[in-house]
């Protein structure tokens, strides 16, 4: 650190300090030795040790007196970095980021239906913005802010619409005039380049672009393999050209002769281009995997970077309530996407501002009670499954039931109410057990932001009271996992990726699954088809003879649950590089993202921590229990998109339906000709045949037929919806459609 310090700044240790660090590096090296040998170490260099904190400071070059409102205690590191950039640049842009969300709720409050919760979210942000802003020394930005909450809390009407305006305006003022200017800055340095930023946008257009490449060289790799056999088989015509019998008099004409020898030349020069086009897509392939990687890791942070600012929150808290608070953060080795590490900082210091105001007491109430002065705040980070757990934990009194009794007064006794319920309370807007309303709480806003910033993550807010006293507050959300080590399989002619996280073993062996569930272990694991865990009920055409032979077996474990996931076959170990689907796959909310293979073909990869939640039970407990005689009703999806295929596909199994699938009006003609399926789906636009005259030549194919039809397309006009009831269509989706607008369809047209 001092010789960093010392790199910086141009400077050189002198001749003490140099012979200083010899006699440190001499210490460590015996502690190595006796590591090495697996000896004891008998230190008695203590004094030589202590001073090594002395000499640190002395070699590092003076630091400016930060802003009043923020102070760090001596072991913290004044000079603060969060990833590239200071702290007062990483504020800069969120309070930036704060201010234009606040805007976009001014223009809110003239409309009376969405005026009271432009007003929540307009002091949710503020008070988020008075937090960050003290931690980064913009102690009157804080104050300001802080001032603001009271005046919209107090005011009404045409004031409260004319105090947020002035407010917003002066608190624009207050960051112009308090951003920092770094040394750098102030000198003219052309040489100084500026790291270029990368938008969330850019970078999935960029991942969409090196995965396109990705397929490009895959199918270049297939026509590569397609003229190598070309140019076998010309090398084969041409030697048996050359081997037909001599004595025929047109073989020996000179123009043959010539022709075979053009022949055998163009062979040859076929051949050489060959090599050097697989050397180059070999090249080529490899330069696109490092691609890859290298935006993948473009957008990954260490969680350690938030530690100096974390330790920032629970130091300010700290001394602003006159409390010791010791901190500490694992799990630090993580990486975790930008986006979500960006909007992560903010709830963290939400809780542990809450741990040490709320949850830490006071030294002499600790000593009191037989603990150290020092209360402990622990943020812990760890990897659940594809999810990302963090607890913010701390080793204080618990939640006062007592005093929330009092302030929720619901007349319900809190110490019998499960954590869920008591989170609820504790989070409600303006709800809070802190007496007098200053910066650091009293308002009631702090769980309630906690809670709205995890949502707006599609996370989870939980709360657990540990028996040896204190609170755990814990965040999970989704991570965006770009590369994905999983288990490819392939089920009911589709393809999936399992992560390997949820894995605990794979069996290529047929199970038989006529008896009880499969034991591993030491854990009995249930058995369910993978079809059955997406769409949450059991396939009819699998039956306990059809499951008993040919089925291969996947141990996983979600929320404690253990499951034998029956698929079809599987693949094996691939890694893939996962990208976010379109709205109509999200809206089914059964997936993580999808994939493409170097060979084109769609992967979905299953998000199993919603699919098998800890509250849901399992579809089917065993196969013993699949009933045979069931059968469903059949649909017909014609449509020329995959990704619209696979998705109603989803939603009819939900609806009970077995649907077949066709790419356009043509090939559906083919399978209406040997069966009417129940209900046909139809888009209109598609390749060879589209909708409407689909629908014209089942007229003359099946003239009687009473099928309902759903005519699906992008297209909204009344045009369209004129022309698809004169040929017989019963309803009419506009891309994209949920889920719940199929069920519509199906219950208006007498299906469900």
């Amino acid at each position: 650190k001092a010789a960093l310090h010392k790199q910086r700044s141009g400077d050189q240790f002198d001749r003490s300090e140099t012979e200083y660090i010899g006699e440190l590096l001499d210490v460590l090296q015996a502690r190595l030795d006796a590591m090495e040998a697996n000896e004891p170490f008998n230190d008695d260099n203590t004094a030589l040790v202590a001073r090594l904190k002395d000499f640190v400071a002395r070699s590092e070059p003076w630091v400016p007196e930060r802003k009043p409102g923020l102070q760090f205690n001596d072991e913290v590191n004044t000079d603060v970095r969060v990833g590239d950039g200071t702290i007062e640049s990483v504020f800069e842009q969120e309070a930036r980021e704060l201010l234009e969300g606040m805007r976009e709720e001014s223009h809110r409050l003239s409309d009376d239906e969405l005026r009271p919760r432009a007003i929540d979210n307009i002091l949710s942000r503020l008070h988020t913005i008075k937090g960050s802003a003290r931690m980064a020394g913009q102690t009157a930005l804080a104050d300001r802010a802080h001032e603001l909450e009271d005046e919209i809390r107090l005011a009404e009407g045409v004031a409260l619409d004319e105090a947020v305006s002035i407010g917003l305006g002066e608190l624009q003022t207050h960051m112009l005039l308090d951003a920092p200017v770094a040394e750098s800055d102030r000198l003219e340095s052309p040489q100084r380049s500026e790291p270029m930023g990368l938008t969330e946008a850019t970078f999935e257009n960029m991942l969409s672009l090196a995965t396109r490449a990705t397929m490009s060289q895959a199918k270049l790799g297939e026509s590569i393999l397609r003229l190598r056999d070309a140019c076998r088989d010309i090398e084969s015509s041409s030697a048996r050209l050359q081997r037909l019998p001599h004595q025929n008099a047109e073989l020996q004409s000179a123009a043959v002769v010539e022709m075979l020898s053009d022949l055998d030349n163009a062979q040859r020069m076929l051949a050489d281009a060959l090599l050097d086009a697989e050397a180059e897509h070999t090249q080529g392939s490899r330069a696109d995997a490092a691609l890859h990687q290298t935006l993948i890791r473009a957008q990954l942070v260490s969680f350690a970077e938030c530690h100096t600012r974390l330790q920032h929150a629970v130091n300010d808290a700290a001394k602003e309530t006159d409390k010791q608070v010791e901190f500490q953060l694992l799990g630090g080795e993580l990486n975790i996407d930008k986006a979500t590490y960006r909007k992560l900082t903010t709830p963290l210091e939400h809780l542990i501002r809450n741990a040490v105001v709320h949850g830490v007491e006071a030294p002499a109430e600790r000593s009191a009670a037989g603990k150290s002065t020092a209360g402990m705040v622990t943020v812990d980070a760890k990897i659940d499954g594809t999810d990302l757990v963090i607890s913010v934990t701390d080793d204080g009194a618990g939640i006062d039931l007592q005093a929330i009794a009092v302030k929720a007064a619901k007349g319900e006794k809190l110490d019998q109410l499960a954590p869920a319920k008591l989170l609820d309370i504790l989070s409600e807007s303006g709800f809070s057990t802190h007496e007098n309303a200053d910066q650091l709480g009293g308002r009631g806003i702090g769980l309630t932001t906690v809670k709205q910033l995890v949502k707006e993550m599609q996370g989870d807010l939980q709360l657990v009271l540990p028996a040896s006293g204190g609170s755990v507050f814990s965040l999970r959300v989704p991570q965006k996992i770009r590369i994905n080590q999983v288990v490819l399989v392939e089920h009911h002619s589709a393809l999936y990726a399992i992560p390997v996280n949820f894995i605990h073993t794979v069996s290529d062996e047929p199970y038989d699954m006529s008896g009880a569930d499969i034991q591993f272990n030491g854990n009995d694991y249930t058995s369910c088809s993978l079809d059955a865990v997406l769409n949450d009920h059991m396939s009819s055409d699998l039956t306990t003879d059809t499951v008993s032979t040919g089925t291969r077996v996947i141990l996983i474990g979600v929320h404690d649950k253990h499951v034998a996931l029956l698929v079809d076959n599987v693949i094996g170990y691939r890694e893939v590089i996962a990208q976010p689907l379109g709205a109509q796959f999200s809206n089914l909310k059964r997936y993580l993202g999808g994939a493409m293979l170097a060979d084109g073909r769609p992967v979905l990869i299953p998000d199993f921590n919603r699919l098998l939640d800890a509250q849901k039970t399992l579809p089917v407990a065993n196969w013993s229990a699949a009933n045979a005689s069931v059968v469903s009703r059949t649909a017909l999806i014609v449509d020329d998109s995959i990704t619209m295929r696979i998705a109603a596909e989803q939603m009819l199994q939900n609806l009970g339906f077995e649907p077949s699938m066709a790419r356009d009006g043509a090939e559906a003609l083919e399978l209406v000709g040997e069966a009417l399926p129940d209900v046909l789906l139809v888009d209109i636009d598609m390749p060879r045949m589209n909708g409407f005259d689909f629908l014209q030549h089942l007229r003359v194919l099946r003239p009687d037929h009473s099928v309902p039809v759903i005519m699906i397309s992008t297209r909204d006009t009344d045009e369209d919806r004129r022309k698809a009831r004169e040929l017989g269509a019963t309803q009419y989706l506009v891309k994209p459609y949920t889920e719940q607008q199929m069920l519509e369809a199906m219950t208006t047209a007498a299906l469900i």
